[in-house]
């Protein structure tokens, strides 16, 4: 097994941020994380989030499009274009991500992990 100066458990903002800082400080960093880099807010919360809520505003401005002369007709929202937006935003910064803690020699290792000894914490 390879051995590390510093292992960092959960690869969201607050990982990331202290694997990249580590290793340019000139720690061996290993980066554990059970799904994809950037966490919660960036796969799940935030900007999935926005991304949608920005396609719908717009949707919406649309719709009140002929309040100013433009005249729409048979505007719809397609749900499956809109999810497949989110997906490629969000893939795209998980990538840059990845890119970002690879170019700092960061090993990233998808999985779980826990502390078995916790003495250390008093």
């Amino acid at each position: 097994m390879e051995k590390f100066d510093i292992l960092i458990i959960g690869a969201g903002p607050a990982g990331y941020i202290a694997a990249i800082r580590a290793a340019q400080l000139g720690a061996k960093v290993g980066l554990i994380e059970q799904d994809k880099v950037g966490g919660t807010c960036l796969n799940r919360g935030c900007i999935p989030t926005k991304a949608i809520i920005y396609c719908v505003n717009f949707y919406a401005k649309i719709l009140k499009a002929q309040d100013y002369g433009i005249i729409t007709q048979n505007t719809q929202i397609d749900l499956g274009q809109v999810i497949d937006r989110k997906d490629k935003i969000i893939a795209k910064i998980v990538k840059s991500l990845e890119q970002l803690i690879q170019k700092n020699q960061i090993q990233i290792i998808y999985g779980q992990a826990k502390a078995i000894n916790t003495s250390w914490l008093k």
